[in-house]
């Protein structure tokens, strides 16, 4: 469990108030407010790599995830024995009509993409029995339907017969005796379950019935005719028994509940946490964040922000690299005042604690830190008036009461650790307090103004120095870091920002030792070349992004070249077609111009190196390749390597292929369109030459399928497949109708099972 004094120091309740706004349901703003640092890191893991897939799967989440309402109450009530109302029943109705859908998109996602996802919302129960009895019994409404039981349906019609001649007789009445005038407008209403006549007071006396009520001005009265008596009395007996009826529909439905309710309590859970993971999601998106890696040895947190200041500035703040290279488990941050000290040692505690939640944090890309199952936190001054305590008692005190939770799993986090008594003795005692921290193997970040701890931080190989920027011209904080170095605090810079009078700064620099002074400018030094190289740094960086982007805009433009190229060659060699089977120019004139344009397609286009066929080491089963013949990614199914075959699944069709047939997925890969069928600039391929006409149109197909023939006949194929998949077979029908009427087409038949069966034609061409 998490040290609670972290959490509070660090802000972290601040960063799930935030994160609850974009709850949809109160149940999961509540559940949200609650969440804690997971102490076990497979499960840290495991919730990352959920996030990340969730956020390629927002779209669909998105579909499910809507406000519902809260059922703890719910849950307690008929755990006690009590039976629900028809107010919870339309709660429980709403709430698995919103959940419905969940199952649906899941069996829709793919599982080679959303494994995680998969595994941990595919097990959820659905209480079919009670979804089945809510949506027959109760309406959209929240009203019990009259079709919930034939006993109640029957009483209900004698109401609305009753009803019926209860509002007949009211207007017969008002109609014969001519009383417009003594009536209300709505006269007609109901008080106590009876019908009765909304009746001026001054005309009260003129009217034989019985008075049931005044209104609240006194001004009306609501009247029952004696005529009506009898059909009120029997309206109550009828509503008595609707009630009868009501509960013991409601007794039916609350026992089917209870006997699902696990099922529906556990539906509940998932929905709040595919709620919380919409949140995180949003939430997401508002820091620009990412999934941070979380390893045993490095931190690497690159461009990250404060979360909370990100927010408040509207991203509008200065990212900072916090980084400690391999076998460095200590940072000593120096610098001046006001320079993003504190900032940055809160940066990497919050975003640690973050990241432990399962939330992304607001870093770049790759950006990875270790497994800390404790952060302490001793911020500058921690005094306790309720205790008596000054600043440096109170860390004492702390770190006393933490002492033997610290271990090499424990980061600690010191801002400005000794101050408040003697600097000599606070110094020393820091320094005794980090070697100490380090020699127990946990890490530290540590804030100082110490210049024993700056220099113990240059000799030390597990410890890290580093320093805030500040520019050297206008001596106004950069916050940026500078590593491996230290920086003087520039007390009296800071002191003269915010307003120190000039009589006391002057004082104060007479007071400064010479030796200070000479270290003042050393430092001072430092700092200008820290920056130099800092902006020296920036611009390569620029330098570097304008070289992609450039590299990647002339292979833009080299690509729409090649596609314009491939087309003006496809259209000529189409004209060549035609002008052949028209018989305006002969067969060799024909062979001679296509061997020309297959000369321009090579001398534009690079040949893609020869792909080396992967080992049965490299490949294992469910893992993405591509099968060269069909140029089509699959699935590896199953391994034979006695025989020296794999079994893929392209498309649906699962067939064992050779090994020298596949591409593991990354290498070298032909890029083709699928779309168009090209000329072989080698005839020696050691796959076939194949056409893939499935989901084309008929039209489609066809011209595709001549064009292909063209094109194998004249560039000497003797064997090409066709591909047409299975279906109901009429792209294949269509397919053997065009082959027989064909020229030069030797025989066709349909290919092995390992090669398609019937879904692939093979064509022996003349």
């Amino acid at each position: 469990m998490m040290d609670n004094n972290t959490l509070k120091l660090l802000e972290f309740t601040n960063i799930l108030k935030y994160l609850s706004i974009f709850c949809a349901s109160e149940s999961a703003k509540s559940r949200c407010l609650e969440l804690k640092p997971e102490a076990d890191i497979l499960k840290i893991k495991k919730s990352l790599l959920l996030l990340k897939e969730a956020i390629g799967s927002s779209d669909e989440i998105s579909k499910i995830v809507y406000e519902f309402p809260p059922l703890e109450g719910l849950f307690i009530h008929i755990s006690k024995g009590n039976n629900l109302d028809e107010d919870g029943l339309f709660a429980l109705r709403i709430f698995l009509e919103k959940s419905k859908r969940l199952k649906e998109v899941i069996q829709g996602l793919d599982q080679r993409l959303f494994p995680t996802f998969i595994e941990k919302f595919s097990p959820i129960p659905w209480p079919q029995e009670t979804w089945m009895a809510l949506k027959r019994c109760v309406d959209l409404n929240g009203e019990i339907k009259d079709q919930a039981s034939p006993g109640l349906l029957a009483v209900r019609d004698e109401i609305r017969k009753i009803q019926k001649k209860c509002t007949k007789k009211i207007n017969d009445y008002i109609s014969e005796l001519n009383i417009g005038e003594m009536v209300r407008d709505e006269y007609l209403t109901i008080s106590s379950d009876r019908y009765v006549i909304a009746l001026k007071s001054n005309f009260k006396g003129r009217v034989k019935g019985i008075i049931h009520d005044y209104s609240q001005s006194g001004e009306t009265c609501y009247f029952e005719p004696i005529f009506l008596v009898e059909l009120n009395n029997r309206l109550q007996e009828l509503k008595n028994k609707e009630r009868e009826e009501k509960n013991k529909i409601l007794k039916y439905l609350t026992s089917l509940v209870t006997h699902e309710q696990e099922k529906i309590e556990t539906l509940y859970s998932y929905m709040i946490e595919l709620d919380i993971l919409q949140a995180k999601i949003i939430f997401n998106e508002k820091i620009k964040g990412n999934i941070v890696s979380i390893t045993t040895e490095e931190v690497a947190l690159k461009n990250s922000r404060h979360p909370l200041l990100y927010l408040k500035h509207k991203g509008e703040i200065e990212p900072i690299d916090i980084v400690l290279k391999k076998d460095q488990k200590g940072l000593i941050l120096t610098g001046g005042n006001s320079g993003g000290k504190t900032v940055s040692l809160k940066t990497l505690g919050l975003c640690a604690l973050m990241a432990y939640c399962g939330l992304p944090i607001p870093c770049d890309e790759g950006s990875s830190i270790p497994f800390w199952k404790d952060i302490f936190v001793f911020l500058g001054d921690e005094q306790s008036l309720q205790e008596s305590l000054s600043t440096f008692t109170a860390q004492i005190k702390k770190l006393k009461d933490i002492w033997p939770k610290i271990d090499n799993s424990t980061l600690v986090l010191l801002d400005e650790f000794g101050t408040g008594t003697d600097p000599s003795q606070g110094a020393a005692l820091a320094q005794a307090v980090i070697e100490s921290l380090l020699e127990k193997g946990s890490w530290i970040f540590a804030i100082t103004h110490f210049p024993s701890l700056k220099l113990y931080a240059l000799e030390r190989e597990n410890v890290r120095a580093a320093m805030v920027l500040f520019d050297p011209s206008t001596k106004k904080p950069l916050y940026k870091i500078a590593y491996d170095q230290v920086g003087h605090s520039q007390a009296l810079e800071v002191a003269k920002e915010f307003g120190m009078p000039k009589e006391i700064l002057s004082k104060a620099r007479k007071y400064l030792l010479i030796n200070n002074e000479e270290t003042t400018r050393i430092v001072e030094k430092l700092n200008k070349l820290a920056v130099q190289r800092e902006r020296e740094l920036q611009k390569l960086q620029m330098a570097q992004k304008e070289l992609d982007q450039k590299k990647r805009e002339l292979k833009t433009k080299y690509e729409k070249e090649i596609q314009k190229l491939i087309q003006d060659i496809n259209t000529k060699v189409k004209e060549i077609l035609i002008s052949y089977r028209e018989q305006k120019i002969q067969r060799k004139e024909a062979r001679k111009r296509l061997k020309q344009y297959r000369e321009i397609l090579k001398q534009k286009i690079e040949v893609p190196k020869k792909i080396e066929p992967p080992s049965f080491e490299e490949i294992r089963i469910g893992l993405k390749a591509l099968y060269l013949p069909w140029d089509k990614k699959g699935i590896i199914e199953e391994i034979d390597q006695k025989k020296n075959k794999i079994k893929v699944n392209v498309s649906g069709v699962s067939m064992w292929v050779k090994l020298e047939e596949i591409s593991i997925l990354g290498k070298i890969a032909p890029d083709r369109d699928k779309n168009k069928c090209y000329m072989s600039s080698n005839t020696k391929a050691t796959y076939p030459y194949s056409l893939d006409i499935r989901g084309k149109r008929i039209d489609e197909a066809e011209v595709l399928l001549n064009q292909f023939l063209d094109k194998a006949i004249y560039t000497g194929k003797r064997e090409v497949e066709i591909i047409h998949g299975r279906g109901q077979g009429i792209l294949r029908r269509f397919v053997h109708e065009i082959l027989k009427n064909f020229p030069h087409i030797e025989s066709f038949s349909f290919a092995t099972e390992d090669r398609g069966g019937d879904g692939v034609t093979i064509v022996k061409l003349r």
